[in-house]
């Protein structure tokens, strides 16, 4: 059973009762991300709640959100909304982010938009450009439905949209469908790809372009992305095995340490949460699995 992290109500709380639990770099005020939070808090307050521990002493600790504090500050806003954990954990909450690739976030404004959101509106709360934004909504515009279906949820940048554009839409599946079996969505391995492709499958002919293509030279730097693609996935598999293997060091270390009673004992009183991630690590779900020189390398 899964069990529940937080529940199922907001409470209100008074910023100047929550403690940061990290330090704040000095310039912070000067990044885009504060300079975004700030201006989307302004327009249409705060979405996101925080994220607080309160601890054995009755002191609430801010696990995720100090940046939104800091802009709820400088507007001159006095309460939060914040959900309260059962763990002191800091971790999970910006490292397990699932990020919005081009098209999810084209949906996304998409949506606004038909809500009823302005352009103008989306321009403040996102920090953007009426251009960029315009632009955003209009990515998918000339490709196909089944290209679309294939990049839905692939992190590929704008540019390789406007390389699609350029071909038509029954090569664009077989283009995509490459990139995918590759796994290579960069702008340079689109536009090798597109000077390799007959003009009869392309949506304009280039101005001027000779009806015999210098074929070797685009082979050949087609040819050149592949040997560049297979040197990053020897490094990529290199990386793998050595990560695997500081794994099975690090598991055979964590056997020797829950063996022992007294560490067990310590855990148990003051950081269970831990003794329960070191269990997963082992891939065991009892501590009496645990075998001697079981995990050892």
């Amino acid at each position: 059973m899964i069990k529940q992290c937080f529940n199922n109500h907001f409470h209100l709380y008074s910023i100047a009762i929550l403690l940061p639990s990290r330090s704040i770099p000095v310039n912070v005020r000067a990044s885009n991300k504060y300079k975004q939070i700030l201006t989307s808090i302004a327009e249409i307050g705060l979405i996101e709640p925080i994220i607080i521990f309160i601890t054995e002493n009755g002191e609430h600790e801010i696990l995720d959100g100090h940046l939104r504090i800091e802009a709820l500050k400088d507007l001159g806003i006095a309460h939060a909304h914040c959900l309260i954990s059962p763990v002191e954990d800091t971790y999970s909450y910006n490292k397990r982010v699932n990020h919005l690739t081009i098209l999810q976030e084209q949906r996304m404004l998409q949506k606004a938009v038909e809500s009823g959101v302005s352009v103008e509106k989306l321009c403040a709360v996102l920090g953007l450009s009426q251009g960029i934004i315009n632009t955003r909504l209009r990515i998918s515009e000339g490709i196909s439905k089944e290209a679309l279906a294939l990049l839905a949820d692939k992190n590929v940048s704008q540019n390789v949209f406007d390389v699609l554009r350029k071909i038509k839409r029954h090569k664009q599946m077989d283009f995509v469908s490459t990139m995918v079996t590759l796994n290579n969505f960069t702008k340079k391995f689109a536009l090798s790809m597109l000077h390799a492709l007959p003009a009869e499958h392309l949506v304009r002919k280039p101005d001027n372009a000779p009806e015999d293509k210098d074929m070797i030279k685009t082979l050949a730097r087609l040819e050149k992305e592949m040997a560049a693609l297979q040197v990053e996935t020897q490094d990529i598999q290199n990386e793998f095995a050595e990560n695997n293997l500081n794994l099975m060091v690090v598991r055979s270390y964590i056997a020797k340490l829950l063996s022992k009673n007294e560490i067990i004992h310590w855990l148990y009183d003051n950081k269970s949460e831990y003794l329960d991630v070191l269990k997963k690590v082992l891939g065991v779900k009892h501590l009496n699995e645990i075998q001697p020189g079981q995990h050892s390398v």
